[in-house]
């Protein structure tokens, strides 16, 4: 019998991000007779990563220290060596940067690389696309999560079209199909069981914009004064955000929970899921809020209109707009009828199109594919 193929996954954070959801599930659902996941976090673990030491997943922890960090390479080398690595998967640009020159200084090219999403605002950078040159014939696929992600890496990174592949995040439905006592989930909040919720699940980091969500609320409240909005994360960015909800007099209408591993019982209690950001690959929020029934209301950058059909399980509006976002979301809040329909086209629309089960099986097929 073939013994399985090692796979190591690189990545930068794991404590946060919907990039970081994509490798647990990633790990967590790998055919453990075909392949054998180990994961290689360079400066967090998290819980996710803590978790799946846990469940019995090989864990290295580098430690990556600020500036260009030589060291990281040297420890990746050692680790393709002592653990008979196989295969390299890498996500996002920093795991793909210290992974390519362990490759590359290894001879080793059973390498991938998948991008996730990008940074606002999305530049040129000529070091990154002078570095890519020397690493692409050591990367066996590279893979974007959208094709606006896609156009990114050949726009900014200076990467060839016909050497990338999109291959959309997927989530499992099922998960997000629960009941819970909602009044109770409320009061633990300290809400109002009548309030009418509006929540964005996502790092509280200046490419997320949720200060035009905060801006949108003001207009919101003056007709519903029951409504609030809970901003479910954490990041660089609370204190600032904090203040500009104390400065729009709403200190009683936004709630901050911080990082939560309850998402799909938060999800639950809303009524309409946001995401008023400055750039998406494919959101794994929204996928989790269309999975949960929930209409959501989006900007429209990115990956996102792939995600949302406009008028049919959410909302796009433009980017920087909270008139027309607080329109979109005076209209949800009025129509219940509005919200059950858009909420279940939302999780048809993902089990079609992003089941964790389709994007599970098209990696593996790469997996296959480089491996053979």
């Amino acid at each position: 019998m073939t013994s399985p193929s090692n796979v190591l996954f690189v990545v930068d954070d794991f404590a946060k991000g919907g990039a970081a959801v994509v490798v647990y599930n990633l790990i967590q659902r790998l055919d453990r007779s075909l392949f054998k996941p180990l994961l290689c976090c360079l400066d967090d673990t998290g819980v996710l990563g803590e978790e799946l030491k846990a469940s019995g997943v090989k864990v290295f922890y580098l430690n990556r220290q600020p500036g260009t960090d030589w060291g990281v390479i040297k420890t990746l080398r050692q680790i393709i060596k002592a653990e008979n690595v196989d295969l390299i998967h890498a996500h996002q640009y920093t795991a793909f940067f210290y992974g390519g020159l362990a490759a590359i200084s290894s001879l080793f090219k059973n390498l991938i690389f998948t991008e996730h999403g990008r940074h606002y605002p999305d530049q040129r950078n000529t070091k990154r696309v002078i570095v890519n040159k020397f690493m692409l014939p050591f990367t066996a696929r590279i893979i974007a999560v959208s094709p606006a992600v896609k156009q990114s890496l050949i726009t900014y990174e200076g990467m060839p079209g016909h050497r990338i592949e999109v291959i959309f995040n997927g989530i499992d439905c099922h998960k997000y199909n629960i009941f819970i006592d909602t009044a109770n989930k409320k009061k633990e909040l300290e809400l109002s069981p009548t309030s009418l919720l509006c929540g964005m699940i996502a790092r509280l980091g200046t490419e997320k914009d949720h200060a035009t969500l905060i801006r949108a609320m003001s207009k919101i409240t003056l007709k519903y004064p029951q409504a609030r909005l809970l901003l479910i994360g954490d990041g660089p960015k609370k204190s600032e955000l904090e203040n500009l909800v104390r400065q729009s007099g709403l200190a009683d209408k936004v709630i901050f929970t911080g990082s939560r591993r309850d998402i799909p019982e938060l999800l639950a209690i809303l009524d309409v899921a946001v995401l008023s950001t400055f750039y998406e690959g494919t959101s794994i929020t929204l996928l989790e809020a269309m999975a949960a029934e929930k209409p959501v209301v989006a900007s429209r950058v990115g990956g996102n209109p792939l995600v949302v059909e406009d008028g049919d399980n959410g909302f796009l509006v433009p980017p920087n707009n909270p008139e027309a976002l607080a329109d979109r979301l005076l209209q949800l809040f009025a129509d219940e009828s509005l919200r059950k329909k858009m909420g279940q086209a939302g999780r048809r629309h993902v089990q079609q199109q992003f089941s964790l089960n389709q994007m599970m099986a098209n990696y593996e097929k790469l997996y296959q594919q480089i491996l053979n």
